[in-house]
């Protein structure tokens, strides 16, 4: 049965006072056709949640193949939807070295798959954009070769250690023995102070897992790449008298693998330390 033209009447009025108030919605700050910019050092606080703190900054691209792990510091203005996902993403010319085209698309690339933390205004999620300045540096370097994890035949004799030093962070030690011995050094200018505790040995067979999965004995002996005035970290495990030592210089630049930054941040909560 047709609709009378009573009801049609109503139908179109109900469609158009909805686009026009879902326009007039648009228009306001912080609807999709104005949203609202934040400064950069408010956006900090809004990148992905789901990356660890020392990739927050960061683009890790496949695409980058050099034996000098090289990187580039790129300016993208970001404009975000309420719910946190990119809707537009732009590479900005700014000053200092630029990254060739090939590798900035990809950069935006990656960009558009994140999801943000939603900006608010007034207590609700709004549309926003920002200029963030990113590190576009190597992927993750994997090991093409693949070196047997020891056999763990006396766990009591098992040793893995931690330690970091660098200008902007108190040098400090973790030693942990697989009987549960958790040996802690914290260095300062005026003295060196030794702590020690115990863990359950369930935890210390835990953390050896996690060595193994990060296929530790398979990974280069060293990353780097980074600035010239980082934190210097060493991470190790012992077992049956074999040692494997990473050195970790900004590796996050050189294509450090996640996995390493995992156990890095493991040993130094149990340490008591905050990565």
């Amino acid at each position: 049965m047709a609709k009378s033209p009573r009801l049609a009447v109503a139908a179109q009025v109900t469609v158009a006072v909805a686009i026009v108030g879902l326009g007039l919605w648009g228009l306001q700050p912080g609807g999709y056709v104005r949203p609202i910019g934040f400064p950069r050092d408010q956006a900090s606080d809004h990148l992905p949640e789901d990356q660890p703190q020392r990739l927050k900054g960061l683009i890790r691209l496949p695409e980058i193949v050099d034996d000098d792990h090289k990187f580039w510091d790129q300016d993208f203005e970001i404009t975000i939807d309420p719910t946190g996902r990119p809707e537009t993403v732009k590479h900005v010319v700014s000053s200092g070295p630029q990254a060739p085209a090939t590798i900035a698309e990809a950069a935006i690339a990656q960009i558009r798959t994140w999801k943000f933390v939603p900006f608010q205004a007034e207590g609700r999620p709004i549309h926003a954009w920002f200029v963030g300045r990113f590190t576009v540096v190597p992927d993750q370097d994997r090991p093409t070769a693949h070196n047997p994890f020891p056999t763990v035949t006396d766990v009591n004799a098992v040793v893995m250690t931690y330690d970091e030093a660098g200008p902007r962070r108190l040098p400090h030690a973790v030693t942990i023995h697989g009987d549960g011995r958790v040996e802690i050094a914290n260095t300062s200018v005026l003295s060196q102070q030794h702590f020690q505790a115990t863990i359950p040995q369930e935890r210390v067979l835990s953390l050896i897992d996690e060595f193994r999965r990060a296929d530790f004995f398979s990974l280069k002996d060293g990353y780097g790449g980074g600035p010239t005035e980082g934190t210097l970290r060493h991470i190790s495990i012992t077992i049956g008298g074999q040692t494997k030592t990473i050195v970790d210089y900004y590796g996050e630049f050189g294509g450090l693998p996640d996995a390493v930054m995992e156990l890095e941040d493991a040993i130094q909560h149990i340490g008591g330390f905050e990565p």
